[in-house]
């Protein structure tokens, strides 16, 4: 009985040393980011922050990325290059049906995940005005971000609701929610 119970308690502290997560919705959840961070890695995009809220139920999936090929001055070419790129990053959540039970609000979408994008360069520094630095996005809005020459401070530049942002860059009517023709 002894070694059965030593047994156990040494895969246990095995498990928590190399944190092998042994609920399999977490296990998904964890493949799921890295596919995301695999497909923007091509792109050119580097994790720099990871987190969110997954103990019980997936509350909140949380990452941010840093890119140097790419540099915006106004929110509008911002708006559309981030917001495909945030419904390309989620969409692999919603498509997975055996995830679905454990999000905590299902489809996940602006409301319950948090994306950071910051726009450097060659060296790796956030971009300065005039350029916008990084854009934000969690609990439905859309934030951009501008550093001051000297990088004294970060200035807000232009927030807006993450669905105003899809409809303005995807054209969509905002009753009927299809798309406007020209």
């Amino acid at each position: 009985m002894l070694k059965f119970i030593i047994l156990i308690f040494t895969g246990l502290m095995l498990c928590l040393f190399f944190d092998i997560e042994t609920r399999s919705e977490i296990r998904t959840l964890h493949h799921l980011i890295h596919t995301s961070d695999t497909t923007l890695r091509k792109k050119g995009f580097r994790c720099f922050m990871t987190g969110g809220q997954w103990h019980s139920t997936i509350k909140e999936i949380a990452r941010g990325y840093s890119i140097n090929q790419y540099c915006f001055k106004t929110v509008e070419d911002a708006r559309r290059f981030f917001v495909p790129l945030a419904d390309e990053y989620i969409r692999p959540f919603n498509e997975e049906p055996s995830i679905r039970p454990y999000l905590a609000n299902y489809p996940l979408n602006s409301r319950n995940f948090y994306l950071i994008i910051k726009f450097v360069d060659m060296d790796g520094n956030e971009l300065l005005n005039p350029w916008i630095g990084s854009i934000h996005a969690g609990h439905g809005k859309i934030t951009y971000y501008m550093s001051a020459p000297d990088k004294s401070y970060t200035e807000l530049l232009y927030s807006e609701p993450f669905e105003e942002a899809q409809k303005i860059v995807y054209g969509l009517d905002q009753t009927t929610h299809t798309r406007q023709s020209p």
